[in-house]
């Protein structure tokens, strides 16, 4: 669907606060999957456009500033 802040941008797009809750669960469990690599990965740039929302509103984590 594209970056989460194109994503909330769309008028269609009923942004609940379930909603709010679950995308936020899935960003913090995907930054502590790169926190828990050894050595740590730590995303320097962490903001909507660097948040990747799927068909089915699951979130993931991209962008080019892991260090």
């Amino acid at each position: 669907m594209g970056t989460l802040k194109d994503v909330l941008s769309l008028p269609e797009v009923v942004w609940d606060w379930e909603r709010t809750f679950d995308a936020l669960a899935q960003t913090i469990q995907a930054v502590q999957v790169l926190h828990d690599y050894d050595p740590q990965i730590v995303h320097r740039d962490l903001k909507t456009l660097n948040l990747l929302v799927d068909k089915n509103w699951h979130i993931k984590v991209c962008g080019n500033s892991f260090i």
